[in-house]
């Protein structure tokens, strides 16, 4: 049986990625920095503009399957938009890393973001959105599969419409948190158990992302 593929990230890699003027542009992508909250999750319903494209590294992979069915633009024939993420596990797997979104201050959501134009693989952009957002490193262990967007289509202020979104989480093994990372001044991190995490995404109706920690071996406590 052919060995399966693992994506490795390590920080001499991350210094050696075609976009030496990125970083700084992703940092300051949000002016607004966040309050800290002590609760663990906010109450309010969650509509998460995250998932928007943004100029980014890219990391190497291959994914030939998903590149047929979007090319390399991250969408699909129908206007799907692809958006990889990666749900990232203690050595434990006692505890998932979640991050705050940057539209909605006190609110946790996983890694993800946009596949882009760039990028060969969704195992790419999920390894470059957890650098990003999480300051993490490591290595992609399995494809947790794909979810559909379960909100309905929707359409921003200025009447421009919103794609509906296909989800690819990827099961993420952390090891190494970054003191600095591209977004560390408008993002927090926080590793949360099973009931935590799912305690969150419920109350903001994000149920793609407990599907996708469904999905993961994190162990349930």
């Amino acid at each position: 049986m052919a060995q399966k593929e693992v994506i490795r990230l390590v920080p001499e890699e991350l210094s050696n990625v075609r976009t030496p003027h990125v970083p700084s542009a992703i940092i300051h992508r949000h002016n607004l920095k966040q309050p800290r909250i002590a609760a663990i999750c906010s109450s309010r319903p969650l509509i998460d503009d995250d998932d928007a494209e943004s100029l980014v590294p890219s990391f190497q992979s291959t994914s030939a399957v998903t590149n047929q069915r979007f090319g390399t633009a991250g969408y699909g024939p129908d206007g799907t938009r692809l958006v990889a993420g990666v749900v990232a596990l203690s050595n434990d797997k006692k505890k998932v890393l979640l991050v705050q979104s940057t539209k909605r201050s006190g609110h946790w959501v996983l890694p993800k973001g946009g596949y882009e134009t760039d990028e060969d693989s969704p195992e790419e952009a999920a390894a470059r959105e957890a650098w990003e957002e999480a300051g993490i490193t490591g290595k992609i262990i399995k494809s947790l599969g794909e979810i559909k967007d379960p909100r309905p289509h929707r359409s921003k202020p200025n009447k421009e419409h919103i794609h509906p979104a296909l989800y690819m989480f990827f099961e993420f093994s952390v090891e190494k948190e970054e003191v600095q990372w591209p977004e560390m001044d408008t993002r927090r991190r926080k590793w949360m158990t099973f009931s935590e995490a799912t305690e969150c995404f419920m109350e903001n109706g994000r149920t793609e992302l407990k599907e996708a920690l469904d999905k993961s071996s994190i162990i349930r406590i």
